[in-house]
């Protein structure tokens, strides 16, 4: 399961398309504007990250609708970019800056949150970070010039963000799969754990696979320094934890994602021995590359 993309206004195959271009292909396409170059005295990457993100948006005309989604894209993956080099303050007043200025314009407004949301956030993301992320949603969840429904989604978001910071102790509540009552995330084993997002698709069932089959995921919980709980989303079916590995736990809960932060299925957090979030959303491919 891939994490549900919202439309407000954008159609779909405007936004998969415009995120599908190849890199080459990014490379030539156009942008809205030509980007601020930064003067000679900026003598340092940070200096001349920071210059530019003050000014990337003065040449662009906020209350003129965007038409060219592509355009759109590109450009604000390119700004997006710089995020990486500039100074953390710089980053978050330009967004600031930027989101106020959008809201001349509610459709711009609404295609930008999109966007961020998929250059930022969502499964296809360029790169996670939930704290410029939620900069940008607190301002789309805030913009009274957008729709209620397209608020409260932002609103949403920002909560489960912060349900799930690394550092912070996963709260997680699931039916056991062996004896059918209710257990918390707090009642599991008191070592490093890893939690494993699964659900009923192909992508969770190979998933489950390459785990059981890793040797050293095996050696490390026969050892007794990992413990493996494998939330399934939703009710699965009776024989379903009778596929998984003795040595895992097993439970499920329904509508895990209106209480967890997942971006995808099957996904992987890594807890610490007090059951606070080390890593989360890792992909079973980038489990298994850490773990070999």
């Amino acid at each position: 399961m891939k994490k549900r993309l919202h439309v407000f206004g954008l159609a779909v195959s405007a936004l998969l398309g415009a995120a599908s271009v190849t890199a080459q292909a990014q490379e030539s396409q156009p942008a809205l504007f030509t980007y601020p170059q930064a003067p000679d005295t900026c003598s340092s990457l940070e200096s001349r990250s920071n210059y530019v993100l003050q000014h990337f948006w003065d040449t662009f005309d906020f209350g003129k609708p965007i038409t060219d989604d592509r355009a759109l894209v590109k450009t604000f993956r390119d700004y997006a970019d710089m995020f990486k080099y500039g100074h953390r303050n710089v980053v978050m007043a330009s967004v600031r800056d930027f989101m106020f200025k959008l809201r001349v314009n509610s459709a711009n407004l609404s295609k930008v949150g999109q966007v961020a949301e998929m250059v930022l956030y969502g499964p296809m993301a360029d790169f996670w970070s939930d704290e410029v992320y939620v900069e940008f949603a607190k301002s789309l969840a805030s913009a009274t010039v957008l729709q209620k429904e397209e608020r409260e989604y932002y609103s949403r978001q920002i909560a489960l963000i912060g349900l799930c910071q690394e550092g912070a102790p996963l709260q997680l509540e699931f039916i056991d799969a062996t004896t059918g009552g209710k257990r918390t995330i707090e009642q599991t084993d008191t070592v490093t754990t890893l939690v494993l997002f699964v659900n009923d698709g192909i992508d969770s069932r190979t998933g489950r696979t390459m785990l059981d089959a890793d040797l050293t995921l095996t050696q490390l919980v026969e050892q007794g320094n990992v413990s493996v709980l494998c939330i399934f989303d939703g009710v699965p079916s009776k024989d379903w934890a009778a596929t998984l590995p003795a040595a895992w736990q097993k439970g499920y809960a329904e509508r895990i994602e209106q209480h967890i932060d997942l971006r995808f299925l099957p996904a992987c957090f890594l807890l610490d021995a007090e059951h606070r979030i080390l890593q989360k959303n890792m992909s079973i491919q980038d489990l298994k590359e850490a773990l070999n």
